[in-house]
């Protein structure tokens, strides 16, 4: 689900100092606010309580705000943090584990791969961090299950976007949220397309039984 609303009004409104808690489950948070100067926090996975928000994907979703103020962000998330303990977390002793995925990396421009490195470089002297560089499809050819009948990682997988996310937007954001309009309304909601890109439609193709 993404966050139109809350990031413009971000963005556009100055006696708005911070945007609405969204979900945000595969960068509906992240991604505007990089693209719109605006600051934004998502906390990992399970970290903080999901009540109140309509869910997307729950394996992924976790809740995000935007804020113009990096300062102005940093007290809003400590006031957060105290409220929610699960967001207090003890720290581990373990070392920090950066992970460098070869199937994506280096790309070609080759100043971008100059950005990417020099961050990663500053981020694991910050973290006291190792970086570690492994390829997800040689891991796979070395550990690769029998149910998956000799496929390429990318074959195995193939589906599996559609069969999750594309199938629990529909049944959760679409057939759930016309079900309770029209408990509460007594009339029928409107007919609108599933979604603009079609994500809809791939999502009401899963029946529930083959979604996995």
């Amino acid at each position: 689900m993404s966050s139109p609303g809350e990031k413009i009004a971000t963005i556009v409104q100055n006696t708005l100092d911070a945007g609405a808690r969204i979900v945000d489950t595969t960068g509906s948070a992240r991604r505007p606010a990089l693209v719109n100067g605006v600051f934004q926090m998502r906390p990992s996975y399970d970290a903080a309580s999901l009540a109140g928000i309509v869910p997307v994907f729950t394996p992924w979703d976790a809740p995000a705000l935007f804020t113009r103020d990096v300062k102005f962000l940093k007290r809003v998330v400590s006031t957060w943090r105290n409220q929610e303990t699960s967001l207090t977390r003890t720290p581990s002793h373990k070392a920090p584990l950066i992970v460098y995925p070869l199937d994506y990396f280096p790309l070609e421009n080759t100043l971008q791969m100059q950005l990417i490195d020099a961050f990663l470089t500053d981020l694991a002297d910050v973290l006291g961090a190792q970086i570690r560089k492994f390829s997800i499809a040689s891991l796979w050819e070395e550990t690769r299950p029998d149910v998956a009948a000799g496929q390429s990682v990318q074959d195995y997988l193939g589906d599996t976007y559609v069969h999750t996310t594309f199938h629990n937007y529909y049944y959760n954001s679409i057939v759930e949220f016309r079900t309770t309009y029209e408990r509460a309304i007594s009339e029928k909601a409107l007919t609108l397309s599933l979604s603009s890109n079609g994500n809809g439609d791939l999502g009401k193709s899963v029946t529930r039984g083959s979604a996995r």
